[in-house]
């Protein structure tokens, strides 16, 4: 299975475009496409996308664009939270102050600096929403992962390889405009953007030397930068490496100037060959490392999933919400789907609360119909053949000469059965001196306990117990009961 991503690197005078393809089972990434477009003859940035795109190695993947560092702002800012998204809430507010445009204009991101007791510093960046949005319209149709800005993907990337842990900078020279990220200990403390390219500085070569003299000024922009952020203590230590990326690159006279204005090896970044990349394209690919380093690191964000200024975070501003009645329908009728859901759940747990609490009950009735009349075989409304049997015990002829006296003793003695005692009762004789009591038990034991309950019970006096020599086809032994009521 791979995933295909298009880093597109939107310069002041070319856009630069990158196809990369990942095997996710095996992880080998390699470069399928590459583009080189000049924004000017192709009509302008909207023409240039829609004849990107119509290429067939950029038709499918997903995006990441590039804004210009010169429309951003960047500031550093110290925050008393540590919770990224307790800072992702507030950043946006804390730095209006610093800001150039209203608030709602731009889109804010930041990159983590260092955090200690709680509170973090971090590097502010502010793209305006109008060029968000441009490009947003420009690349319609595409899923857009990402929108970075000038160098700081380049610099992420080095970060990710085997650049020194000390201070260095990632000068980015392009055609009209540069862009410097300043690094210490694998954390970027600043970026600045300058206004002139390779255009201006390669001007000079062979020109007088006041032409040169402009030159060094430009470089002089960059050393006022590092004076300033040491002077703020953002950079404990003087650069040891100055990186070199972007057409001014290609420039050997230009890096030999730098190498001697900064006192710095002046490295040239290859990231194709830096990451041992390689190029799979079905067709010729012409590759010139110091102009495509942007766009091969912004496609390698979108594989490895690491970490930049995204300002693709808020919703394209061009998606509005629909207003009125309309609008609001389709979430009127979520709100009314679960209010109704949470009553049809409300009334299903009563129900099965009821249901059980009645079962609990019926089972409660039975049992105890059960243990009153054992002799009854079918059970259909206990209740009222519990009334019934009682009625006919009131009205028992002969043997029971008192129905009340009958009820009240027959319930002490039942009282005092041992539960689960498996006695059963076969016949009462009842009058106004004793009560005999005729059944069979699974054993002698169980009746030798329902005597003694009874002579404890103190409602009953001289209990006798006779054992009967049979025994029903169950092996039960038969017994009787004599007691007289308890004066």
């Amino acid at each position: 299975m791979n995933k295909k991503i298009l880093g597109i690197d939107i310069g002041s005078a070319f856009l630069k475009a990158v196809a990369v393809k990942c095997d996710i089972l095996s992880g080998r990434v390699s470069v399928t496409a590459s583009a080189l477009i000049d924004l000017e003859a192709a009509g302008g940035l909207e023409s240039s996308l829609a004849s990107l795109f119509s290429d067939k190695g950029f038709k499918t993947g997903d995006v990441i664009f590039s804004l210009p560092a010169g429309s951003c702002s960047f500031r550093h800012l110290s925050l008393p939270f540590s919770e990224e998204k307790t800072i992702d809430e507030i950043i946006t507010y804390e730095l209006e102050p610093h800001l150039p445009d209203p608030i709602d204009t731009v889109i804010v991101d930041s990159l983590p600096i260092s955090s200690a007791g709680g509170s973090t510093e971090v590097l502010a960046a502010a793209a305006k929403r109008r060029d968000v949005h441009e490009l947003s319209q420009a690349a319609v149709g595409r899923r857009i992962a990402a929108i970075d800005t000038d160098a700081v993907p380049v610099a992420l990337n080095l970060l990710e390889s085997d650049a020194p842990c000390g201070t260095w900078i990632l000068l980015d020279i392009g055609a009209r405009s540069a862009a410097a990220v300043f690094v210490q200990e694998k954390t970027i403390v600043h970026v600045r953007s300058f206004a002139w390219g390779a255009d201006h500085l390669l001007e000079a070569d062979g020109a007088s030397p006041g032409t040169k003299r402009n030159r060094l000024q430009h470089f002089q922009e960059i050393a006022d930068t590092l004076h300033l952020l040491g002077a703020k203590g953002l950079l404990g230590t003087l650069p040891s490496h100055l990186y070199l990326t972007g057409g001014g690159a290609l420039s050997d006279s230009l890096r030999k100037d730098l190498e001697a204005f900064f006192k710095l090896p002046v490295l040239v970044v290859d990231l194709l060959q830096r990451r041992g990349i390689a190029i799979l394209a079905k067709h010729p690919v012409a590759w010139d490392g110091p102009l495509m380093n942007q766009a091969l690191a912004l496609a390698l964000r979108g594989m490895t999933v690491s970490r930049g200024l995204n300002f693709r975070k808020e919703e394209p501003s061009a998606k509005r919400e629909p207003q009125g009645l309309r609008g609001h329908l389709p979430w009127t009728a979520i709100m009314l789907a679960l209010f109704f859901l949470c009553i049809g759940a409300d009334l299903a747990v009563h129900y099965y609360a009821d249901s059980r609490k009645l079962g609990i009950l019926k089972a409660e009735i039975a049992r105890t119909f059960k243990g009153s009349c054992p002799e009854v075989t079918r059970m259909v409304d206990p209740v009222r053949q519990l009334e019934q049997k009682i009625k006919e015990a009131k009205n028992l002829p002969g043997e029971i000469e008192k129905g009340p006296l009958f009820l009240e003793q027959w319930k002490k003695a039942m009282d005092t059965q041992p539960e689960d005692s498996g006695i059963l009762v076969t016949g009462i004789t009842c009058n106004a001196i004793s009560l005999e009591i005729n059944g069979e038990a699974p054993d002698y034991e169980a009746i030798n306990s329902w005597k003694s309950a009874l002579e404890k019970a103190g409602s009953f006096a001289d209990v006798q117990m006779h054992f009967g020599g049979g025994k029903d086809m169950e092996g039960r032994k038969t017994f009787r009961l004599r007691m007289t009521h308890a004066l």
